[in-house]
């Protein structure tokens, strides 16, 4: 029995790998039918004309959402990529502003020693603004000189007194280099933004050290332009990216988004594959029965057969698994039965022994019921006997 379980197992594992083969096929097969009804290649297949339209359905409903995921994983890409490059512009920015600063103070430092007369003309009141801020940091930075070496020869108090004095100055004359600082840069626009500047560096009326400077300047700003371009353009590749996740529902959360789609992708699969399966198991049973056995007898020219001849290979492989299917099915059966059999034999040979021990039970409780009997039988003839021996005793009792 052992041997036929093994065996049984073993056919059940066949099968079901046959069983999964056959459903593989249903689904490829199912799935030309459909599509070939869809592109009306063969009309004369007889598919149900709903379960047609919903195959169709949920296939554009399935590419939709793939779509629709891989676009959203790629703009992911495209905006990580997007934003890195946004963070190395605005590095480059930070560096380049800093490097347009730098120049275009140097360039107005340049200026800002120039005429009075010519300065006023060119630069307005950013000139007047540094030479007014100059002369102050001047006067700090000699303020500051003195309580320094009035720190130095000071005694504690003394000390205490000019230490505070100095870090007020030295706050104050921070402002004031900063603000000239910008005040320079100031004068540097203004004459990049001035015609009459400009006629004069035409003219050759700078000197070369001020058209170095003034070349640097421009050259940094020309470098700031290109990048501010750049950083719009890239903001504006972001803001692309953005909307398009935005329309695909995946804007504020897109990993859950596409969890969402691929969930829905894999319950439209499981449409799909019954669809299919479906369609090809019905189009078969046409031909085929159950056990793989033809339904068109003798016969040689149908529309059945002509149906067969357009889909012949996938019909005759479906018609050999279910053969297969039906044999694995039959031998299992066969196997079953017969362990059901040996089974009904273990028990009608018990139960024979049963009997056989009933019966020999029987015939020894009828030995001794006879024997019984007998016992019974000897003692009510004594039992007689003795009830005539105790009358005789008792009318010889009597007589006397």
């Amino acid at each position: 029995m052992d041997a036929q379980r093994k065996s049984i197992q073993s056919l059940t594992v066949g099968m079901d790998e046959k069983r999964e083969e056959l459903s593989a096929l249903y689904r490829q097969f199912g799935a030309k039918l459909l599509n070939d009804s869809v592109n009306g290649e063969s009309s004369a297949l007889g598919l149900d004309a709903d379960r047609v339209e919903s195959w169709r359905s949920f296939m554009q409903t399935r590419e939709t959402d793939t779509q629709t995921v891989l676009d959203i994983k790629a703009a992911l890409s495209r905006l990580t990529e997007l934003s890195q490059f946004r963070k190395q512009l605005e590095s480059s920015r930070n560096e380049g502003t800093e490097r347009l600063d730098q120049r275009m103070e140097a360039f107005g430092e340049l200026l800002n020693g120039i005429e009075t007369d010519v300065a006023e003309l060119l630069f307005g009141d950013a000139w007047t603004s540094a030479r007014a801020l100059s002369a102050s940091v001047t006067d700090l930075e000699g303020r500051r000189d003195s309580v320094r070496d009035e720190l130095d020869s000071s005694g504690f108090f003394g000390k205490m007194k000019a230490q505070f004095k100095l870090s007020g100055l030295e706050s104050e004359l921070r402002q004031k280099r900063e603000k000239l600082a910008k005040a320079l840069r100031n004068i540097g626009r203004a004459a990049m933004e001035s015609d009459a500047f400009r006629e004069r560096a035409e003219s050759g009326a700078l000197s070369p050290e001020v058209i170095k400077a003034l070349n640097a300047a421009k050259e940094a700003r020309v470098q700031m332009e290109e990048l501010s371009g750049r950083s719009e353009s890239v903001d504006s590749d972001i803001q692309l990216v953005k909307d398009g996740l935005e329309d695909a529902g995946a804007l504020e959360n897109p990993q859950r988004r596409m969890e969402e789609l691929r969930n829905r992708i894999r319950d439209t699969d499981r449409r799909i594959d019954s669809l299919t399966a479906l369609a090809a198991r019905e189009y078969t049973d046409k031909f085929y029965d159950e056990d793989g056995r033809t339904r068109l007898g003798s016969q040689d020219e149908s529309a059945e057969s002509a149906g067969l001849g357009t889909y012949a290979q996938q019909l005759e492989r479906a018609s050999l698994l279910r053969r297969e299917i039906g044999d694995l099915r039959t031998k299992i059966e066969i196997l079953e039965t017969g362990i059901k059999i040996e089974a009904l034999d273990r028990n009608i040979g018990q139960w024979q022994h049963t009997v056989k021990d009933y019966e020999q039970r029987i015939r020894k409780y009828q030995e001794l019921i006879a024997t019984t009997e007998r016992d019974i039988g000897e003692a009510e003839a004594e039992r007689e006997r003795l009830g005539k021996v105790r009358q005789e005793l008792e009318r010889a009792n009597g007589q006397d």
